[in-house]
């Protein structure tokens, strides 16, 4: 949706994402994330894909474009992008010039703390009828510490440069 109002491109594909994280960079931004394109993938189910771009240095092999695509959670949160946002912030400090690590870590603590918060609603026997649950940061104090793999979570990385 931002990368859309931003851009004034309709964006419905990864290539067209590419496109306007080129527009971006010429505009002066360094390093562009598009975290909210939905593809539908008839093998894995419903995911969302998340397109990287960076014009800042990267360490030797890390790539400055890539993809990554995340599984749905099969419910509706409220604070996913502001854990997100806060997750790249100190993933990509402590990984500089890797943006494709840092985001890969990110993405699988949000999923850590999503299962989490699902499984803990759940059992407690509540239902998603239009109540969003409140994310379980605290109780996922170990995952945000020590983020679990990407093979947990099925989260496919794909460099592209």
């Amino acid at each position: 949706f931002e990368i859309e109002q931003m851009t004034g491109m309709v964006v419905t594909s990864d290539k067209e994402a590419f496109q306007a994280c080129e527009m971006l960079h010429d505009l002066g931004a360094v390093s562009v994330l598009v975290t909210s394109l939905e593809i539908y993938n008839l093998e894995a189910g419903d995911e969302y894909l998340l397109i990287g771009s960076t014009r800042a240095p990267q360490i030797k092999g890390a790539a400055k474009k890539f993809k990554i695509q995340v599984p749905k959670v099969p419910m509706t949160f409220g604070g996913t992008g502001d854990l997100l946002t806060a997750c790249l912030l100190g993933w990509s400090t402590a990984f500089p010039g890797q943006l494709g690590f840092a985001t890969c870590t990110s993405l699988c603590v949000v999923q850590a703390v999503l299962h989490r918060t699902v499984t803990d609603f759940t059992k407690a026997g509540n239902t998603s009828n239009g109540v969003l649950p409140e994310l379980r940061l605290i109780q996922s104090l170990d995952e945000l510490l020590q983020p679990p793999s990407m093979e947990t979570f099925n989260i496919k990385y794909t460099a592209l440069d």
